[in-house]
């Protein structure tokens, strides 16, 4: 579109508004001729005036004032159709101008207040519009951002309770295994240690600074120089290392470990720390050692080693394998009445002397049970255990700090009662499945030693005999050796 054509549009709307002027006048005009009569003559202009002005403004408003005047003066003030003024008519063109202008005045004010009123509803309306629009899409983006938000706390939390069911199932499983896992910074000396590493060392997480010091303070002196050595030697030759040693707990017990550490280097290529596993192997040596008494006692078994002997040893081992346990073995005596203490190294002599005492029975505590039923026989508190009913029996137990008794028969080859074999603890407590898997093997072995012993026994007793009939009788001995020169005869010839 032209500059020129806009000029048009622009020039169309003024034509008009001037053309309603001179029509609201000439209107004006027309309707006061017949009404001058009664003394109309200026009032009806003043709408001409005041529509000219509000429709058309201050222009078309002060043109329909123009020619309002030129109106009155020419068709309704004398002389009549002729544009001349007197002076009486000065006052009312005077009062018409001035109302006239000031009407003009006041309705073109009005349409501009009206206008800038439409204007600046219109920039209101598109204001809050755009506001509306600014709102609509920040609480988009709001929304947005929360869910955001909210799906990265959804993921966070999910995280957070994976990692704790992580750390829940790794400190689980460190404990099921007992392994614990630590760090060294070799340069500073820091440690940090897991809660299973502060068990087996016999430490409370809660309560317990670690420190390197504190580590070796734990290693057992016999084992310590060893320890820095290895250690130093490590760091030195930058490799990893894995060792066994002893470390000793407060209580006074020994626990074996075996300590794994991969080293971390430096900037420099140096070893600068150092990560790792603990794992209380006590079990295996005690196993290891289980073993290896085991061999040790059919050994001792195969070379006719005394019997008291070989039982002692017996619950040397079993109490070495399971700290804190009394082992003891009792012979059933010729009456099958009584029991008789052979092996029991451990156990207070006052006690030793009450067991023989007591005749095997239906309720004769754990091993006159024991041996009458020809069963196992559990007991995981004395001081309640109806088979402890004899007062001055239990008396003389809980008096030697005996607690818990858990005795088993040992029965020989043909299913009699040779004995028992019993454990006693400190403490109330009922045996575990590898508690009664190890006094059934050491019931096992009491019965090899006690038939193998008593195997021997009967065979010297019969080459007694066989010795002393022997000897009462000499045709006997003749008739033998007569056998053997001819058996040597026959041999020879052969």
């Amino acid at each position: 579109m032209s500059k020129s054509d806009l000029g048009l549009r622009r020039v169309a709307p003024a034509v008009w508004w001037y053309g309603l002027s001179i029509l609201s006048v000439a209107i004006c005009t027309a309707v006061t001729f017949p009404l001058q009569d009664f003394g109309v003559r200026v009032s009806l202009f003043f709408p001409a005036v005041l529509l000219a002005t509000w429709f058309g403004g201050t222009g078309p408003g002060l043109f329909a004032v123009l020619l309002s005047t030129l109106s009155i003066n020419f068709f309704f003030t004398e002389p009549f159709f002729a544009f001349e003024f007197s002076v009486r008519d000065v006052p009312t063109t005077v009062a018409f101008l001035f109302s006239a202008l000031v009407i003009s005045s006041w309705s073109s004010a009005r349409k501009r207040n009206e206008n800038r009123l439409r204007k600046s509803e219109s920039e209101l309306r598109q204001a809050r519009n755009e506001l509306e629009a600014k709102v609509e899409e920040r609480t988009a983006k709001l929304s947005r951002a929360n869910e955001e938000l909210h799906r990265e706390i959804i993921e966070r939390e999910n995280a957070e309770q994976k990692l704790r069911h992580s750390e829940a199932f790794l400190t689980e499983g460190q404990r099921i295994s007992h392994t614990g896992s630590w760090s060294w910074n070799v340069s500073s000396g820091k440690v940090a240690w897991s809660e299973e590493h502060f068990r087996i060392f016999g430490f409370d997480p809660d309560k317990t600074d670690p420190s390197f010091q504190l580590f070796l303070e734990k290693v057992h002196p016999e084992d310590r120089l060893f320890i820095e050595r290895s250690l130093n030697e490590a760091v030195r030759q930058r490799t990893g290392f894995d060792i066994e040693f002893r470390i000793a707990l407060a209580d006074g017990s020994i626990k074996y470990v075996q300590e794994v550490g991969r080293p971390g280097l430096g900037p420099s290529g140096e070893v600068d720390s150092y990560t790792g596993t603990t794992v209380d192997i006590s079990e295996r040596q005690r196993g290891e050692a289980l073993f290896a008494g085991e061999k040790r006692l059919l050994e001792m078994i195969a070379t006719g080693v005394a019997l008291e002997q070989i039982l002692n040893v017996l619950c040397q081992i079993i109490e070495e394998y399971r700290p804190g346990t009394l082992a003891s073995v009792l012979l059933l005596r010729p009456d099958g009445v009584h029991l008789e203490s052979i092996a029991g190294p451990s156990l207070p002599k006052g006690w030793r002397q009450e067991m023989e005492k007591l005749p095997i029975g239906p309720c004769a505590g754990s091993c006159g049970t024991a041996a009458y039923r020809g069963s196992a026989v559990i007991v995981s508190d004395i001081a309640t255990d109806p088979l402890w009913d004899v007062p001055e029996h239990r008396a003389a137990a809980l008096s030697h700090g005996l607690r818990a008794s858990w005795s088993n028969p040992i029965l020989s080859s043909e299913g009699k009662v040779l004995g028992t074999f019993c454990i006693y603890e400190r403490e109330t407590r009922s045996p575990n499945p590898h508690d009664l898997e190890v006094i059934e093997k050491a019931t096992y072995l009491a019965r090899v030693a006690i038939e193998r012993d008593r195997a021997e026994t009967d065979l010297r007793t019969s080459e007694e005999k066989y010795r002393d009939l022997i000897n009462a009788s000499p045709d006997a001995t003749r008739l033998i050796s007569q056998k053997n020169a001819t058996c040597l005869r026959i041999g020879s010839i052969n």
